[in-house]
């Protein structure tokens, strides 16, 4: 015979089974994302050549410049925070999202919010720091 607390546990989940698997989901896909440093070495450190070939996009540069380069050097390629070019893989969507706040994609980042650009500029970072960092495993900015 099947217990009071067991019954209620199924009726439970019987009747909420779709939130149950979108728990599930959300607990897998946040908790898995973040950990991948603490077993692959580092990315590579990029070539000049592959750097000059990544450089930032002409109809980006003001912006970066005058929003990121303090800490990511005028190229990208260096500075307090590190170079971009060595930056976590991460799919364009996913590069606006971190852009707008850092912390809904990384809880440990430390980098400020990027504000104030419109949603095409944001999307045109994201397709950038996609393009550059697609090669890269994990990020190792500051490490």
């Amino acid at each position: 015979m099947v217990k009071g607390w067991l019954k209620f546990f199924i009726w439970i989940f019987k009747k909420n089974f779709k939130f149950w698997i979108f728990c599930l989901y959300l607990f897998f896909s946040i908790s898995c994302t973040d950990n991948i440093s603490a077993t692959l070495p580092p990315s590579p450190i990029p070539s000049p050549s592959l750097i000059n070939a990544n450089a930032v996009p002409q109809h980006l540069k003001n912006i970066f410049l005058a929003r990121c380069a303090s800490c990511h050097g005028e190229k990208g390629d260096g500075g307090e925070a590190g170079t971009i070019y060595q930056a976590r893989s991460r799919s364009p969507k996913n590069w606006t999202a971190f852009l707008k706040n850092p912390k809904s994609i990384n809880k440990n980042s430390k980098k400020l919010p990027v504000e104030g650009l419109t949603e095409a500029e944001y999307a045109a970072f994201g397709e950038w720091l996609a393009r550059i960092t697609k090669e890269n495993r994990y990020d190792t900015v500051g490490k």
